[in-house]
């Protein structure tokens, strides 16, 4: 009977003048290639030790796709409800059949209007990258409190948009097992960051401000025992930018972050960081000590964007400086450059040049610990046929040359600190 009054329910609400029928829109983005080292083998890439990103031009080493799936599921009036997935895959382009498993990034719902008090907002809950900020160059997203939530966005409180969300990030840990009796266990800690963020404060002309909040802390359950000294299980995060539209035909982005403990560390972007720590022989049995903490902070300046250069010529830029110091001095500092000018022969056809500079510089316990300073110089020479001339326009198919130096051995020639490769590679979004 419950099966029958179901199907009924199911029946009604397809024929409602309320439900559409689905139209998907797929969207996604790819890229892959192939590529070779000049001491020989199959491509490398290079990345600074100690740095989370890299400058991406002639230095990817996989194949990587998302495929996103939405489609529109009701509309009456102004209130609207969709959905939407998005799968990743990556591999590492070396044979024919390369499994990969499907990771699921996004899978959320949306409803726009649906809270009558809030014209013009967005209710959404289920896993989503949750209004990510990031620097295409360097493949770097410096604001990414992504993950399984719910929220509302875009509220009209007069002179910005108000947005507010819980999003989940859990972590493994090992914790000490005081409680159970002797021994170390890895347990699941649930991670919840609280976000909160105004954006579109009008500044200037063509200019608006954005600022976030993002409080985030661990939560234990009722067998576990996060009572360890030099670890903290929270923190917050905040983020000042300014958004420069129509600067030398381009756009700016200038942005300041400052985050704390479980919040802080290099490549910081809103979500709680994790834990690194692990028990060291020397301290016999202590079950509270532990070889690395999370105790400390962290502050980042970044300014990154695309500008004209003439008629034909245009140029993306990032410079980014960021200083964990953490209170059991093992921090680091980094400090990039990077410049990529694109000079367009025609409609489809251009030349690229990217160059990249990456400094990282470890606290004094971080190097008696086996960490090292080391500097990376990279340039890379492109020749590129695209959708059009836009720094930004895709489909592109690239001819590359890249050239790399370091501090440290980078090549496959266990005595060299340089190394060259070369390629062709395909990159897409839609």
């Amino acid at each position: 009977m419950k099966l029958k009054t179901l199907s009924i329910a199911v029946a009604s609400a397809a024929m409602s003048t309320q439900a559409i029928a689905a139209t998907p829109e797929f969207n996604g983005y790819m890229r892959s290639g192939i590529g070779a080292t000049g001491s020989g083998g199959e491509q490398m890439c290079f990345q600074a030790d100690g740095s989370p990103y890299k400058h991406r031009l002639g230095n990817e080493c996989e194949t990587y796709a998302e495929i996103a799936l939405s489609a529109p599921l009701y509309e009456e009036g102004n209130k609207a409800m969709g959905v939407h997935t998005l799968l990743a895959h990556s591999v590492d382009q070396r044979n024919d059949w390369e499994e990969s498993p499907s990771a699921v990034r996004e899978m959320y719902v949306s409803g726009q209007n649906m809270v009558e008090s809030f014209e013009g907002s967005n209710l959404w809950a289920g896993k989503r990258f949750y209004q990510r900020r990031d620097v295409h160059q360097i493949d770097y997203y410096y604001l990414a409190n992504a993950g399984a939530g719910a929220g509302i966005e875009n509220i009209d409180v007069g002179f910005a948009k108000l947005s507010a969300a819980w999003v989940r990030n859990t972590s493994e840990a090992l914790f000490d097992a005081n409680i159970a009796g002797s021994g170390k266990t890895m347990a699941d800690f649930s991670g919840n960051n609280l976000d909160l963020r105004l954006d579109g404060i009008s500044t200037n002309s063509n200019g608006e401000l954005s600022l976030v909040g993002i409080y985030g802390m661990y939560s234990e359950a009722a067998d576990q025992d996060f009572n360890v000294e030099n670890q903290k299980d929270n923190g917050v995060f905040v983020m000042a930018e300014h958004t420069q539209g129509d600067f030398f035909g381009g756009f700016n982005k200038f942005s300041v972050s400052y985050a704390t403990d479980a919040m802080a560390g290099i490549g910081a972007s809103g979500q709680l960081r994790g834990f690194g720590y692990e028990n060291t022989a020397d301290e016999g049995d202590d079950p509270n000590y532990r070889t690395d903490s999370n105790e400390g902070s962290w502050y980042r300046l970044m300014n990154w964007g695309v500008v004209d250069l003439g008629e034909s010529t245009a140029m993306s830029y990032v410079i980014n400086y960021e200083n964990y110091d953490k209170d059991d001095n093992k921090g680091s500092t980094l400090f990039t450059v990077g410049v990529r000018p694109q000079y367009n022969w025609s409609n489809n056809l251009s030349t690229i040049l990217d160059l990249g500079y990456d400094v990282v510089e470890f606290q004094d316990a971080a190097k008696a610990t086996g960490s090292e300073d080391n500097k990376l110089a990279k340039v890379t020479i492109a020749q590129q046929w695209q959708a059009g001339p836009n720094v930004f326009a895709r489909p592109a198919l690239r001819a590359f040359a890249t050239y790399a130096k370091s501090d440290q051995y980078i090549s496959r020639d266990s005595s060299s600190k340089d190394e060259v490769t070369f390629g062709f590679q395909a990159e897409a979004w839609w």
